[in-house]
C-alpha cells in the first residue's frame, strides 16, 4: 500500500527492495517517459501492472488532443507514420496510402466504404503535410528518415538489422541493457545528423515536450559513438489550414562518455524505487517558462495550479496508476533538486541556436521502416 489513510499526503515511502521486481533491461521509452511522468514510468517498470508495448509508444502523441469521433487515432496515426516513412520520394502518397490501407483495413485501422473514403482525403493532406515539411526542413533531401531498433526488433519485421542495445553504467560497477527504437533519423541536404517527429496535432503549446522524444535519440546516437557533433531536431505539424509548421532545436555536440553517464544516471534513479509523487513533465515546462518571464512561482505551486485547473491535460493521465493526480506534490525543495538531476542537461540543449549551417554527422545506417 502507498497510503496509510484516504488522506493525500499521508505517504509511506516504498520498500527498499522495489529494485527486486525491475526488468533486466529498459528502453530509450522507459527513461524519457521517466521525465514525463516518474509515477507511471517507475510503476511500469518495477511494480507487476502491465506495459506498453515500444511498438505503440508512438500513439501517445494522438492523445495530445481529444480524440476524433469517426477515427481511432491511437492506431491510425502511426499507421500514416509509417506509410511516409516506407514511401520512396518519387512515389505518389496517394498510391503508397491506397496499398497500405488495403491491408489496414483488414485488420480493422481503417474503416471501408464512405467512411474510408472520407478519412483517405484527411490523411492524404496529413501526409501531403508531414512531406512537404520534411523537404522544407531539409532543403530537399531525398533520402528519407529511418527508425533505428536496439537491442531487438519485432520478430515479424524480417526487414530490421536491429543494432546493439546500450550497455550504461550503474553505480557499483554495475550495468544496464537499454535499447528499443528512436525517431525517425536521417541526415539533410548538406550531409547533417537529423531526428524528426510527425506530430499530428495542430496545438503549439508543447514544444518543450514534443522534443523529449528527439532528444531522447540524440542521446542515443552519441551513446553509440555516432559522431560527437550536434543534432538537429525537426518538429513536423499541420496548421490550421493543413500547412506544415516546423520547429527546429539543435542539440549541442555530446561525448559518448557524456551520454551514456546521463542515461545511466536516469536508469539508476528510475530503478531506485517507486516515485509515488506527481511531478508532471507539462507543470516543470510551464515553470520554467515562467521563471524565464520573471515570474517567481515554484515548481510546487505550478504543479498545483495546473493539476486543479480543470484543463490541463497530462501525458501523466495515461499508465497503469490510476488517477495519479491524487498522489503527493514533492516538496519546493526536492521538487527543484530533482527537476535540476534530471532536466538540467535537456533545458542546457534547449538553449542552443540554430547555426547558419548545418555539418553535423549522419547516423549509424540502418535499414529502412
Amino acid at each position: 500500500m502507498l497510503f496509510r489513510s484516504a488522506e493525500r499526503l499521508d505517504w509511506v515511502p516504498p520498500p527498499e527492495t522495489a529494485t527486486a521486481t525491475a526488468r533486466r533491461a529498459l528502453t530509450l521509452a522507459d527513461l524519457r517517459r521517466f521525465l514525463e511522468c516518474p509515477l507511471q514510468a517507475s510503476a511500469r517498470v518495477l511494480l507487476p501492472l502491465g506495459d506498453d508495448d515500444d511498438a505503440a509508444d508512438d500513439a501517445e502523441a494522438a492523445l495530445r488532443e481529444h480524440e476524433r469521433l469517426d477515427e481511432s487515432r491511437l492506431r491510425t496515426i502511426p499507421f500514416l507514420r509509417e506509410v511516409l516513412l516506407g514511401a520512396p520520394a518519387e512515389q505518389p502518397l496517394a498510391d503508397a496510402y491506397d496499398r497500405a490501407a488495403a491491408l489496414a483495413v483488414l485488420d480493422g485501422t481503417l474503416p471501408s466504404g464512405l467512411f474510408g473514403l472520407a478519412l483517405r482525403e484527411r490523411h492524404l493532406v496529413l501526409l501531403t503535410c508531414w512531406r512537404d515539411g520534411l523537404s522544407q526542413a531539409t532543403d530537399g533531401a531525398t533520402s528519407p528518415p529511418s527508425i533505428l531498433w536496439l537491442g531487438a526488433a519485432p520478430e515479424h519485421r524480417t526487414d530490421l538489422a536491429p543494432l546493439p542495445a546500450l550497455d550504461l553504467p550503474l553505480p557499483g560497477g554495475a550495468t544496464i541493457a537499454v535499447g528499443g527504437r528512436t525517431e525517425p533519423c536521417g541526415e539533410t541536404a548538406r550531409g547533417g545528423r537529423m531526428v524528426v517527429s510527425l506530430l499530428a496535432s495542430t496545438g503549439r503549446d508543447s514544444v518543450e515536450r514534443d522534443l523529449l522524444r528527439p532528444f531522447f535519440t540524440h542521446l542515443a546516437l552519441s551513446a553509440m559513438d555516432a559522431g560527437e557533433g550536434p543534432t538537429r531536431a525537426i518538429l513536423v505539424r499541420p496548421n490550421d489550414d493543413g500547412s506544415p509548421h516546423i520547429d527546429e532545436r539543435l542539440f549541442p555536440a555530446m561525448t559518448a562518455g557524456q551520454a551514456r553517464g546521463y542515461l545511466g544516471a536516469l536508469a539508476a534513479e528510475l530503478l531506485s524505487q517507486v516515485h509515488a509523487t506527481f511531478l508532471p513533465c507539462e507543470a516543470i515546462f510551464s515553470w520554467r517558462k515562467r521563471r524565464e518571464k520573471g515570474d517567481p512561482i515554484g515548481i510546487r505551486d505550478m504543479v498545483l495550479l495546473l493539476r486543479d485547473d480543470n484543463w490541463t491535460r497530462f501525458l501523466s493521465d495515461r499508465g497503469p496508476i490510476p488517477d495519479p493526480r491524487a498522489y503527493p506534490v514533492p516538496s519546493e525543495d526536492i521538487a527543484a533538486a530533482l527537476v535540476e538531476r534530471r532536466f538540467g542537461p535537456y533545458f542546457g540543449a534547449l538553449a542552443t541556436a540554430l547555426p547558419e549551417t548545418d555539418d553535423t554527422p549522419a547516423p549509424p545506417k540502418g535499414k529502412r521502416r
